[in-house]
């Protein structure tokens, strides 16, 4: 795990990559930079020398306490291994947290990178690592975009759905007064409606022409009502 990840295994590059450097570096700004640029134009010779050192310095210490919260324990960091070059405890002074050893592995590791950066190999990995979070991120556009389509495309159904329903309630409506005398609900015209008079003489009823109108026989008979009623109070 530890072992040089810039020497040609690109599953070790990417796991370093995508675990250690992202975090150190910071997870929002490194996704959004790793589709577009090489690593070392993200991390300096100095970040990514630190990142190193960091994770040599408790990688044991990690690996033990995962290990325990894995299983269901419980972890006393009493009983964990020590880091390697920082004080485990909390009384640590400014500029005293790293011992010697571990300055000196962060000066040489800084010195090995700027050499091992410019090797093929090296340019290889991070070239393919790039390549690969494009593709990656393409796929995830295209993804959004299909799933945008199929609401919009789901959205426009339902609505159109809910019109033919507001239309067919519009239809079923009793006594609905027509807009326009000449059609149906339905759009076809209406037929003359013959019917008989009080007299017992037949009387047709066409609803023809823009302004035409129908009668019922119940408005008819109101009409007739109301024409008695006067003529009673008038003592014709």
């Amino acid at each position: 795990m530890l072992e040089n990840y810039r020497g040609g295994d690109y599953k070790k590059f990417k796991l370093w990559a995508d675990t250690f450097f992202r975090v150190g570096h910071g997870s929002v700004q490194f996704r959004v930079a790793q589709s577009s640029s090489l690593l070392s134009d993200i991390l300096t010779v100095y970040d990514e020398a630190f990142i190193v050192a960091i994770v040599h310095n408790g990688f044991d210490r990690w690996v033990q306490e995962s290990s325990i919260v894995a299983n269901g324990g419980i972890v006393d960091k009493k009983n964990l291994p020590k880091n390697r070059w920082t004080d485990n405890g909390a009384s640590a002074k400014k500029y005293e947290g790293w011992v010697e050893e571990g300055v000196v592995f962060f000066n040489e590791k800084i010195g090995d990178l700027q050499n091992i950066r410019l090797t093929a190999t090296s340019k290889m990995l991070e070239d393919k690592y790039m390549k690969e979070n494009k593709d990656l991120m393409e796929d995830k556009r295209k993804g959004a975009e299909k799933r945008s389509f199929q609401v919009s495309a789901l959205n426009g159904l339902v609505a159109r759905q809910e019109v033919v329903r507001k239309q067919d309630d519009y239809n079923n409506v009793p006594g609905l007064v027509l807009l326009n005398p000449n059609r149906s609900r339905s759009g076809g015209q209406l037929p003359n409606k013959r019917r008989k008079s009080r007299d017992g003489s037949d009387r047709s009823s066409s609803l023809s022409g823009s302004g035409g109108s129908y009668r019922s026989d119940d408005e008819d008979e109101e009409e007739e009502t109301e024409t008695e009623y006067s003529a009673q109070h008038l003592g014709v």
